[in-house]
C-alpha cells in the first residue's frame, strides 16, 4: 500500500490523487428530533479546515480513496495480528514485535521502490510497482499452497 500512498510529493498541478496533503473533516448529521444520525466525511486540503474544491468528483474520490485505503490496511493488520497471536500464546509479545517490524519494513520498501520508480519513469512506473508487489505476494502464496 505504501508504494501508492507514500510516493514522492508532487506539486498539485501534476500530483496524482493521494500524493498531496489530505485532511478529512467530520460533520454531524442531525435528525428531526435533534439526535445524531450519522457523520458526513468532508475533504479538506489544509489543516485550516478549508477546502478549495475545483471538482466535486475529485474531492469525493479523495475521501473514498483515503477512507477505504486506511480501512483496508487496518483490517489486514488486525486479521494478521489475530493469526499471529494464535501461533504461540506464550510468545505473543516477541512474535508481535517481529510482525510489526516486518510490516514496517514492507511499508518502507514499498515507499523506497515507488520513489525509485517515480524518479526513473514517473507516475506510471509507481502504479506498476503498486500492482507488481501484491501480484508477487499472491504468487508466493499460491506456490506455498501446493
Amino acid at each position: 500500500m505504501n508504494s501508492l500512498t507514500k510516493s514522492h510529493p508532487l506539486p498539485d498541478s501534476v500530483a496524482p490523487m493521494g500524493t498531496q496533503p489530505f485532511f478529512l473533516g467530520r460533520q454531524p448529521i442531525i435528525g428531526r428530533q435533534g439526535e445524531l444520525v450519522a457523520y458526513e466525511l468532508l475533504f479538506r486540503d489544509s489543516a485550516d479546515n478549508l477546502a478549495v474544491v475545483g471538482n466535486d468528483v475529485t474531492a469525493s474520490a479523495h475521501v473514498i480513496q483515503h477512507v477505504f485505503a486506511d480501512l483496508g490496511v487496518q483490517a489486514a493488520l488486525i486479521s494478521n495480528q489475530a493469526f499471529v497471536y494464535a501461533l504461540q500464546p506464550d510468545a505473543r509479545s516477541r512474535i508481535n514485535t517481529v510482525f510489526m517490524c516486518v510490516m514496517f519494513l514492507g511499508g518502507a520498501l514499498g515507499s523506497l521502490l515507488s520513489g525509485i520508480a517515480w524518479h526513473l519513469a514517473g507516475w506510471e512506473a509507481v502504479v506498476m510497482v503498486g500492482a507488481a508487489l501484491p501480484a508477487i505476494g499472491l504468487a508466493i502464496h499460491m506456490m506455498r499452497r501446493k
